[in-house]
């Protein structure tokens, strides 16, 4: 009896505390584990700006901050490899000019996939750390298994509308990358921006279509993949 107790006190030790029963600071310190490349001012300055634009308190913004990043951040897997490196197995295959594509891909440590849209058939739009928005020929563009190209459904976009929305992306080269996927919903389209921002911004700007999956506080790169709006039309 007494080691079943020793060991039901062990075990409640080692758990680790519900959300629910954590405050601010430590919550912050939860989300910081999944998003590496931020500090701790820069997410307070993120859940500050969040609070005041949705009206709620600060507490309600990072503990929905941590559900929505722990359920778009799964742990990492074999073979996926950095969106910014390009050293997947498979060649990015052509597609048409407002269609996008998505990796498996790490970006800055976070597993939770990459983004871009194609500009022509032969190159591709995206945002990475070490450059920001760039243009990238297919010919230097590799992905693993699981990603896939898709393309918004005929009756949510016309062929104009995806064209627009790829123009208005190359027009944003050179623009720096942004770590915040937490709150980048809510910040301007103009300036810095991570991958999924920038193809979330294209077609709400261009086409007035919000791509996002559920419309939380961030918009993710897996949110855009899994949007009932889009078709798949390649699988890796």
């Amino acid at each position: 009896m007494k080691k079943f107790v020793f060991a039901l006190i062990l075990l409640v030790l080692v758990l680790p505390a519900p959300i629910s029963a954590l405050g601010q600071d430590d919550i912050m310190d939860r989300i910081l584990e999944l998003y590496p490349n931020v500090t701790k001012e820069q997410l307070a300055s993120d859940i500050e700006y969040a609070s005041s634009v949705t009206k709620q308190s600060s507490d309600a913004i990072a503990r929905q901050m941590y559900e929505e990043l722990s359920l778009k951040v799964p742990e990492p897997q074999e073979g996926i490899y950095s969106a910014d490196k390009g050293s997947g197995v498979y060649p990015l295959a052509s597609s048409s000019k407002g269609d996008v594509f998505f990796e498996t891909a790490s970006t800055a440590g976070i597993p939770h996939g990459h983004v871009g849209i194609y500009y022509t058939p032969d190159y591709i739009v995206e945002s990475v750390p070490s450059t920001g928005v760039r243009k990238v020929k297919l010919i230097d563009k590799r992905v693993d298994k699981g990603s896939k190209i898709i393309t918004l459904k005929k009756e949510h976009a016309s062929t104009t509308a995806r064209a627009q929305a790829a123009d208005w992306a190359n027009g944003r080269l050179g623009e720096d990358y942004s770590y915040n996927f937490a709150t980048n919903r809510l910040t301007s389209c103009t300036g810095d921006k991570n991958c999924s921002k920038l193809v979330w911004c294209a077609f709400k700007e261009k086409a007035n279509i919000d791509i996002d999956l559920d419309g939380g506080l961030g918009v993710y790169p897996v949110d855009i993949r899994d949007s009932s709006l889009f078709v798949t039309l390649k699988s890796y």
